[in-house]
């Protein structure tokens, strides 16, 4: 590429009046007022300037070498219209976000943050390369810009990474993945698989591209050796999606560039990228536009090399002269704030289609709503299957909501912490399934109730109850059992399940009760013993007048029909059989309670779902509002309550003063605090030598009550006479002691308020405190 024709000057002319034209145009692409930007975003520096003209010449070379090749992307315009080299489009960046600090986090930002904005023509170059700031701002952006910003992230964390500009799918270039199957799957609540209505179609294959090979695109290149990295591989900026580098959707490479340098592809492309070797520094493959610029793993070297070295032969080494290095980037700072990560779908919302499936994305939602998921039953997505909505944030603890279109079913899983413990709830119909959470305390995990039928299953009962069946009359329906009472539900038959008690025999151990309340008739059935084919079992007739239990006569071994495993087994006494008929009819009364009290939480879940529907959102943001109301409120309403409790307020609103005071007022004010204080100290003194009056003479009787009854009086009285006399004791040493101190006060706040002294500022709060610790003492004693 060193060569150079003979009619290069006739065609620089050409080339240069080409580049006026577009300068010209270009100015004209101007995202907003140029003063607010900062000045490298306008002007460019000599070596930026310097580093155009090189970018020229090669550009000419390159076109007089390869003429059927296209031009390359060396320079273009940012959002002034300043023509800036791409490799100076790159800013290394490292963000405070541990999210960020992966490629897979990356690509999943850059992806979800930005909206597409396709190449017109979409066979040419990109006129425009708008500053990564520019599309953080807007959340535009073109393949190219996409891949700048990704591409910055990726190196600012350590990542060797490269924007690669070439060709690709139309698929990819247009960010459709009607072809691809939705990421995003989740088959728990999903009751049978998708009818497709076409019957047995095969899939539909798109139609030939006309364009396909000259589609321009551009993408990013991750290279192995840095991050634990062992394969080299592609990154699409649009999807976030990982490829190998050998996938049949990139249809060629022209060039790679990072912020160091800018690469052109002399490798052949015919099989795509199959065979392309993506060692930049290998000049038989890729041709470098600065020849001897430092690349990546030079400077790798050079650090290695400075750890090793001395300082002085390293300053030797910086003072030799150096090859044109590439200017910095004209990037400001990339900004990446918390509310980018949070709000990342452009206006709120972003929807990919995919085979039969269209997601949605949402951010901001007052009902807490953030992917719905669209299936549908037809390639055409005429025609829906199911739709899946995920929520978080809901004062209801909705989590996810599943609507099966097919079948009519609705389906809803909570967070822990909601009313009844519900985890899952799902319709159609009369049927009615619902789920718990281990908290509750009768241990119910499943509930599932139909017309005449509900069955409830256990977890961890002490009792070793795992399930209960309870079938209903064929003419009852969920409503009437909602509202029939205890004793009249139409309850035909009950089963209950039990585990296996392994601290009891087998023969001892009952694995089912069954209830058939219209026979009067009660089954038990122990667990099977090893060995054995069929367990024991025993069934109870009920008498039909239940006051006849009380009677134990009156109760016949013919009431009970038995059936033991074990032959020679001696059959159980009739008293043992009477008590455990009555033990049993007991249980079936209590089994028929929580029955009915099971139909009417179902009831009650029903009704509270349904005031539910408009449930409001809590985010964190308004978490911490509401935080930071309610504490300006308590704030304020302290405020007020100080304000109330002030001393100086009626004094103030005395005087009239709403301004500063002047000397005079604040004399005024002076003499009436100290006047105000004067008649407290009196009154407490008058209010506690009247309580020291009192208690000296309640004392004083009941000394004089020990002594005319002394010798008739208990121990216990004794007792109670010397705890009387110790608490009035110490109530009378308090008052006195109090009397003491309020004098000296009264003294010290002559001389405090009154004249200078020495002890204003060290002994009149000391003192003012000992006062008050001992009134709230002295309080405290006397009510």
């Amino acid at each position: 590429m060193e060569t150079v024709l003979d009619r290069e000057e006739e065609e620089k002319e050409n080339i240069t009046d080409l580049t006026k034209l577009e300068k010209n145009v270009s100015q004209l692409h101007v995202s907003g007022p140029q003063e607010e930007l900062p000045l490298s975003y306008r002007t460019n520096c000599p070596d930026e300037e310097r580093l155009l003209d090189i970018a020229d010449s090669f550009q000419r070379r390159y076109l007089h070498l390869y003429p059927e090749r296209k031009p390359l992307l060396l320079c273009t315009a940012n959002e002034c219209g300043v023509q800036k080299f791409v490799s100076t489009s790159i800013r290394p960046t490292l963000t405070g976000h541990p999210e960020l600090f992966t490629w897979q986090g990356c690509a999943a930002f850059v992806a979800d943050f930005l909206s597409l904005e396709p190449l017109e023509p979409p066979v040419d170059l990109p006129r425009y390369l708008r500053s990564s700031s520019w599309v953080l701002q807007t959340q535009r952006a073109s393949c190219f810009e996409a891949s700048s910003l990704l591409c910055s992230l990726l190196l600012g964390v350590g990542y060797d990474s490269y924007c690669v500009c070439g060709y690709a799918v139309k698929e990819l270039c247009l960010l459709d993945r009607s072809l691809e199957d939705c990421p995003l799957v989740d088959r728990s609540l999903e009751d049978r698989p998708l009818l497709d209505i076409q019957g047995k179609q095969s899939e539909r294959q798109r139609p030939a591209d006309p364009l396909r090979g000259l589609r321009v695109y551009c993408w990013v290149l991750v290279l192995s050796g840095s991050r634990s990295i062992e394969e080299n591989f592609f990154l699409d900026p649009l999807s976030g999606n990982i490829f190998p580098t050998d996938s049949q959707l990139f249809l060629g490479i022209e060039s790679v560039w990072n912020n160091l340098n800018c690469y052109v592809n002399l490798q052949d492309c015919s099989s795509c990228c199959t065979d392309v070797a993506f060692d930049v520094q290998d000049i038989l493959r890729w041709e470098p536009v600065l020849h001897g610029s430092t690349s990546r793993r030079q400077l790798i070297q050079e650090v290695l090399q400075r750890k090793m070295m001395g300082r002085e032969q390293a300053d030797e080494e910086e003072a030799a002269p150096q090859m044109f290095q590439m200017p910095q980037s004209w990037l400001s700072d990339i900004t990446i704030s918390e509310t980018h990560l949070q709000n990342r779908w452009p206006g709120g919302t972003k929807v990919v289609n995919y085979r039969q499936v269209k997601l949605e994305r949402f951010t901001g939602r007052t009902d807490g709503l953030i992917t719905r998921r669209t299936t549908y039953r037809d390639l055409d997505c005429t025609e829906v299957a199911m739709v899946t909505e995920w929520y978080q944030h809901r004062v209801d603890h909705l989590e996810q909501r599943h609507f099966n279109m097919v079948d009519n079913v609705t389906s809803e899983r909570f967070t822990p912490g909601r009313r009844f413990h519900l985890l899952f709830h799902r319709w159609t119909g009369t049927e009615r399934q619902v789920g718990f959470s281990s908290a509750r305390l009768d241990h119910l995990a499943k509930r599932h109730l139909s017309a005449d039928e509900m069955t409830e299953t256990f977890e961890g009962r002490n009792d070793f109850l795992s399930s209960r069946h309870v079938f209903f009359s064929q003419n009852a329906d969920e409503q009437s059992h909602a509202h029939t009472k205890l004793q009249q539900l139409p309850v035909q038959k009950v089963v209950e399940r039990f585990h296996r008690n392994h601290l009891i025999a087998a023969s001892d151990d009952v694995a089912q009760r069954v209830f058939l309340p219209p026979q009067r008739l009660i089954q038990v059935m122990s667990h099977l013993e090893e060995h054995h084919l069929v367990p024991s079992t025993h069934i109870f007739s009920k008498p039909h007048n239940s006051t006849e239990l009380q009677r134990e006569e009156l109760f016949t071994p013919q009431m009970v029909h038995s059936f033991q495993v074990q032959p020679g087994q001696q059959p159980l006494p009739t008293h043992t059989l009477y008590k455990l008929l009555v033990s049993l009819m007991e249980d079936e009364e209590e089994v028929i309670r929580q029955i009915g009290q099971s139909m009417k939480e179902m009831k009650d879940i029903v009704v509270c779902r349904e005031q539910e529907k408009e449930a409001e959102l809590e985010t964190a943001g308004d978490h911490s509002l509401r935080q930071e109301t309610e504490y300006l409120i308590a704030e304020e309403e302290e405020w007020l309550q100080v304000k109330d409790e002030d001393v100086l307020a009626p004094l103030l609103i005395r005087l009239g003063c709403t301004d500063p005071l002047s000397p005079e007022e604040a004399r005024r004010l002076h003499q009436n605090c100290l006047s105000e204080f004067r008649e407290r100290l009196v009154l407490e003194a008058n209010l506690i030598q009247e309580r020291c009056e009192q208690e000296a003479l309640e004392l004083q009787v009941k000394q004089q009550w020990y002594q005319e009854n002394q010798i008739q009086l208990t121990q216990q009285q004794q007792q109670e006479y010397q705890k009387f006399c110790s608490e009035k004791t110490l109530r009378v040493h308090v008052a006195q002691k109090t009397q003491q101190m309020d004098t000296g006060h009264r003294v010290l706040g002559h001389r405090v308020f009154g004249r200078p002294s020495v002890h204003r500022c060290s002994a009149a709060p000391q003192a003012a405190f000992s006062s008050l610790r001992l009134s709230v003492f002295t309080r405290s004693l006397f009510g």
